[in-house]
Parts: C-alpha cells; structure tokens; sequence
C-alpha cells in the first residue's frame, strides 16, 4: 500500500499548472458534492489520493499544493492533482464550491486547462444535479453522465448560460 502511493507521489508531482487534462483519455468519477467554509475555516491537510475538480462560486478558497500558494475566486475552477500534498495555511474566505473526486490524465498539450474560469449560472444546475444524484444513490451511468456534462463545458472554454448562449451562437 505503501509502495502504491510512493509511486503516484513520485509520478504526479511533476504536473505544473501549465500541464492540461487530457480530453483524449477516460477520466474516472469517483464523488462530487457541494461544500460551504465557516468564516476563517481551512482547507485540510491531507496526502490526496484522487484528482480533485474545484469550482468556486462564491467567496476565496485558500490552499496549498506541494508548497505553492493559491486562492480560487468566485467564477474560477482548479484542479488539485492526485498524490498532491495540500495544506491550508491561511484562512478561506467563506467559500461555497462544488468539488468532484476523480481520476484524471494530463498532456503537456491540448485539452482542459489545471486551472480556468465559468460561468456559474450556467454550471450552477449541473452541480446541483451531481450532488443530489450523489447524496441519493443515483446510478452509475447517470452520475458519469453529468461528470462528463460539465468537464466537456470546461474543453472549449466557453461555458454559457442562457442569453450568453443565444448571443454566441
């Protein structure tokens, strides 16, 4: 077991924030769930096992990845790589976000940035919908189904919602 997470340390801790998601491989979901910080609360220390998605809706989520600082704003999304040691030295300012543990694989080109910003009111009821299918025991397919619903928004880097959508197009 040990020897496992050696090796996944060892093999992601070289993904940079300039490595991309790669859109050309599976990405396997794991959980997603919508998540709220109290005034002054930190992000946990933990040794993560899984890529972790982030999209922050509201507020500042402070935390640290191998030693580098950031904070993620509302309207902004990041990917915690797997085998990533994170930290929360300094306080989050009450952030709402939605997060999705997974597996993913990264590309030194194309596919979806580590890092990026959406549109909220147009990703806001996918996330709601992932969650409730999360908390109440929805299947399989129908939980991948909107994973790759809202990880396909984030390949062009145009996430619309209603008449930002019609004015596109």
């Amino acid at each position: 077991k040990g020897y496992i997470a050696n090796i996944t340390t060892i093999a992601y801790n070289g993904i940079g924030d300039d490595m991309n998601i790669d859109t050309e491989k599976s990405m396997d979901f794991y959980h997603a769930s919508l998540k709220y910080f109290n005034k002054g609360e930190h992000h946990i220390k933990r040794l993560c096992g899984y890529d972790v998605v982030l999209f922050v809706f509201d507020g500042v989520l402070r935390f640290s990845e191998d030693g580098k600082e950031y904070e993620v704003g509302a309207g902004e999304y990041f990917v915690q790589k797997r085998g990533g040691s994170q930290d929360g030295r300094l306080p989050s300012t009450s952030p709402g976000y939605f997060y999705i543990h997974c597996k993913l694989h990264y590309s030194e080109t194309g596919g979806i940035a580590r890092r990026g910003t959406y549109d909220i009111p147009a990703m806001k009821p996918l996330f709601s919908e992932l969650d409730r299918l999360c908390h109440q025991n929805g299947s399989f397919f129908q939980k991948n189904a909107v994973f790759y619903s809202i990880m396909s928004r984030l390949v062009s880097g145009k996430v619309y919602s209603g008449a930002a959508q019609k004015a596109a197009e």
